[in-house]
């Protein structure tokens, strides 16, 4: 479950990620949660967006990040808020790809980079968020091989965003992200 809420710690709003106690194989799922926000809060970079804090509380393990204030690329509605120019997606693209650069420089693919997972914050800041989420749900699945039913994520299988070696085999590594 994903809630919002507000982290007194870094004074600011929050995304808090839950992981349901009571779920199959809820062991397993603890190991992979665990170490994947324990690697993932070393990943500090303006383009991504960061765990601000990871733990165990209640006997539910959670993960925070902070809450964007803006929009996701796929809320974006030129309609209402205009057409991007040229300087304005390539300041996207650009701020995207060295977010991503920074985590495959650390061994990190995102495994769903898609524009559900592009934030642009109110001061035009972007973001690559839920790497957290994404990397979870992909090691869930490796583990698996199949989707877990805890987990409902329409993006993490988006036949528009997903790279050709994980919709052939389900497996993929950093150049899953540039496709």
């Amino acid at each position: 479950d994903i809630y919002e809420g507000f982290d007194k710690s870094s004074n600011v709003n929050s995304s808090i990620m839950v992981l349901d106690n009571e779920a199959d194989d809820y062991p397993t799922l603890l190991d992979i949660a665990k170490d994947e926000a324990n690697d993932l809060s070393t990943l500090k970079h303006p383009n991504t967006l960061p765990i601000l804090l990871f733990d165990e509380i209640l006997g539910n393990f959670c993960v925070v990040t902070p809450l964007m204030d803006g929009y996701v690329l796929s809320d974006y509605a030129p309609e209402e808020q205009g057409l991007l120019n040229l300087e304005q997606i390539l300041d996207v693209m650009q701020a995207v790809a060295l977010g991503l650069a920074i985590a495959h420089k650390k061994a990190f693919p995102h495994h769903n980079v898609c524009p559900d997972n592009i934030g642009i914050d109110a001061r035009g800041n972007i973001r690559v968020k839920n790497f957290f989420l994404s990397r979870f749900i992909y090691r869930v699945d490796q583990k698996s091989n199949k989707v877990n039913e805890i987990i409902k994520c329409d993006s993490s299988v988006s036949p528009y965003f997903i790279s050709p070696e994980k919709a052939e085999s389900g497996v993929e590594d950093k150049r899953g992200d540039v496709f």
